[in-house]
This record gives structure tokens, sequence and C-alpha cells, in this order.
């Protein structure tokens, strides 16, 4: 008898695991490695962000997967399923990973911010620290660049000229963000006008290539208690109108029209330019006067005999000369400041020289017109005070003082008396 056996073959059911089934990752995303155990084909997919990368996402058997997170900025904890499913069916595993938040404070340090200009302007540059990208913006000034991501970065900010008679203002923000924090730094830029604004007058200012900024116009400030006067005995008083030269040519007069009193100002004593009464200058007290402020406005001075020496170079104490100074000609005579160099930088000379008010002694009680020469006569000088006490005389006390001549166009330092009335040109205080 013979015995047939039929033997009868089945397919196995499709499996498939995954090792690890959960994973964790930081704010700042990263990777999950995996390993697939299958005996069959399979698929991986994930529909939390197209941003995750699986790698590889299918497959036939046993295989090594890599799954790639980006950041989180969602602002809270992701939890992100990765799903891997036999393709014939009937099988699957879930991997889930979860992803941290937690974001640092955001942080913002800017250094190197100057808030003072002039009124020309110019460039500042910033150092920008940040744990977060940053942005600008801005009124009144430029920056670049305007935007840069965390960490240190160098900015350059340009400040306008200001060509109006007010002062500017220009802002500048810079903002770090994250996602659930910000830091922001505000900057203010104020451009000072090229017009000083004082006692209802406007002056020209002028910036100097001594690197100061002088009033570029003659002061005409009346002080509390005080009036201009045409009285040439009116010592007390110390402040007069400023000279001409009369129709006929012959003498000095006071001019008290109001261009000429716009073109040359007032003329005061020494006294009343550091706005003290007379006889508070002696030889004792003198030297205390050095850069005083006195009539000028606030954040002003009466120059000094160095400022004026680095301004024009020649000095009439021939140790304070300094031929280097931006305004000294050497070919000008022996050497001297030169009014021509000085008016092509806007400082005016020739139109405001207002002639002086002399008085040679201390005990003398009138003023005579001076500062004329020539016949016919004209206007060829006159003082502009100065705060540096030179020395005590046997009639007088002098200071040193700008002296222009008009006549053969240079400027120097030279000793002006205490009493004379003379013009007064301000110097901006240096910031400290």
């Amino acid at each position: 008898m013979a015995l047939l056996t039929f033997v009868a073959c089945t397919k196995e059911d499709p499996t498939i695991s995954i090792n690890p089934t959960t994973a964790t990752l930081k704010t700042e995303g990263g990777t999950v490695n995996v390993n697939v155990t299958s005996n069959s084909a399979w698929t991986a997919t994930c529909d939390f962000s197209s941003a995750i990368i699986i790698s590889p996402a299918s497959g036939n058997g046993d295989t090594p997967v890599s799954i790639t997170v980006p950041a989180n900025t969602s602002g809270s904890t992701n939890s992100i399923t990765v799903r891997f499913i036999c393709t014939e069916g009937g099988c699957n595993v879930a991997l889930t990973i979860t992803q941290e938040f937690s974001e640092p404070k955001a942080e913002l340090k800017v250094s190197g911010y100057d808030e003072n200009w002039d009124f020309e302007g110019g460039t500042d540059t910033l150092t920008v620290v940040s744990n977060y990208p940053w942005t600008t913006i801005t009124d009144g000034v430029t920056v670049n660049p305007t935007s840069g991501n965390a960490g240190t970065t160098q900015v350059l900010v340009t400040v306008p000229k200001n060509e109006t008679k007010e002062a500017k203002t220009g802002l500048l923000t810079i903002s770090a963000k994250g996602i659930v924090s910000s830091a922001i730094e505000s900057f203010t830029y104020e451009i000072m006008s090229p017009y000083l604004n004082y006692g209802g007058e406007y002056y020209a200012l002028a910036k100097m290539k001594d690197g100061n900024i002088w009033m570029a116009e003659n002061l005409r400030y009346v002080p509390a208690g005080k009036s201009v006067s045409d009285d040439l005995t009116a010592l007390d008083n110390g402040l007069w109108y400023p000279e001409k030269i009369n129709n006929d040519g012959t003498s000095a007069e006071f001019d008290k029209s109001t261009e000429g009193i716009g073109a040359k100002g007032y003329l005061y004593t020494t006294a009343t330019a550091f706005g003290v009464a007379r006889g508070t200058i002696t030889d004792s007290t003198a030297a205390s006067f050095e850069g005083c402020q006195g009539i000028c406005p606030k954040g002003w001075h009466i120059p000094t005999v160095t400022e004026m020496v680095n301004l024009v170079g020649k000095c009439n104490t021939a140790a304070l000369t300094k031929t280097d100074a931006p305004y000294y000609d050497p070919n000008l005579g022996t050497g001297s400041g030169s009014i021509a160099l000085l008016e092509a930088d806007k400082w005016t000379v020739k139109s405001a020289v207002a002639g002086m008010m002399q008085v040679n002694k201390l005990a003398d009680t009138t003023a005579v017109y001076g500062g004329t020469v020539g016949t016919p006569k004209t206007l060829n000088t006159g003082y502009f005070v100065g705060s540096s006490f030179y020395k005590k005389t046997t009639s007088n006390i002098q200071f040193y003082g700008l002296m222009p001549s008009v006549k053969n166009g240079n400027i120097s330092a030279g000793y002006n008396n205490i009493t004379n009335g003379v013009s007064v040109r301000c110097i901006k205080d240096v910031k400290k």
C-alpha cells in the first residue's frame, strides 16, 4: 500500500518592532537612532512636521533608522510620534519623542554709545552683544547693518549734519527677541544746531580746525542790571555800543544801528564780561577767572590764552607762540594768525571789528574811542576778551585777548587792559 503524504506550506505573518520606543530631545533638537526589526517591508511616517527627516523612511527587514528633529520654536513641549507600518498590513509600532522647550532669557548689551553730537554730525561704532537675533528701528540716524544674529556685531551709526537753527534728535532702538522673551535698548542722539540761541539772539557757530566750537559772531547780550550805554564815562556799567567811523572819516562814534550791532555786537569791560562788579578783579584774584563762564551761556566760557594760541598760533608772549596752530601763517609778516584763514572757515573778523573803549588806567574816569587807523580813519582793531591773567602793570591789570589787525590781515593773542571795552566771543566747553 502506497502512502501519499502532502505537506502544506503556510506563509509567516509580518512582524515589526523597534528599539527604543521612546526618546527625549532638548529644545535645540537633534537625532534619534532607532533599530527596526522586521520580517517584511515597512514604511515610517510622521505627521508632526515636514521638517522632521526620517532616513531611511522605508525598508525591508532589519534596518537602522535615524530621525532628525529641528529646534523647538513652539514655545511649549512637543510630543512627536513616528509610526513604523508593515506594508502588507497587520502590524505597526510607534516611537514617541518628547522634545522639551526651555528658552534662555534674552540678553542684549550695547557699548560705545555717545549721546551728544555737534552740528557736523559724524559716525559712531556700537558693539552689540546678544544671545538672540536682533533688529533696529531708527529715526534721524542710520545704521549699518540694520540687523544681526546672536553673538557680537559692530554697528556703524551715522549721525547727519544739522543745518537748522534748532537742535535735532536722532533715535535708535535695538531689539533682541527670542520665543517668549525679548530685550530692548534705546538711544537718543542730541545733535546741536550751528546756531546758538541766547538772550533772544541767534549766533552762528563755527567748528574750527583746533577742534573747538566757537561763536562766529560777537556777543550782543545785555546782562541783568545793565543797559547799553553811549556814555564814555559809564565805566561802572562797562557796556557800550560798538564803534563806527563818522561820515567825514575824522573820528569814531557809537554805532546804534541794528545792522551795526548785529555785525559787531557790544563792547564789554573785562569785569562785565566776567560777570563781576568793577573793582572785583585784582592782581590777587585775577588768576581765578581762568576759563570762567562769565556772561557766556551755560556750557560756554571766555577763551583762555591756551585756546586762543591753539587757534591762531601767534602770541605777544613769544614762548606761547604755537606755529603748528591751524590758522597760523608763517608768511604773514614775521608769522602770525591769519584773518583770511579764519574767515575761510566762517569765523568772521573784518566785519565784526568793533573798535574799543580805551581806558588806559584803573584810575581813569572816562574812555576814549580806540581801534581806528589812517586818514580818513577806518576801524582796524578791537580785542576779543580772554580769561587768562597776564600781569599787573603800574597802572592797570592785563589779561590776554585776541587782537586782530584788519589792515595787516593778522590776528594774535595780546595784552588787554581790564578797563577797556572790547568784544566777547565765547567758546564751547569741552565735554568731560
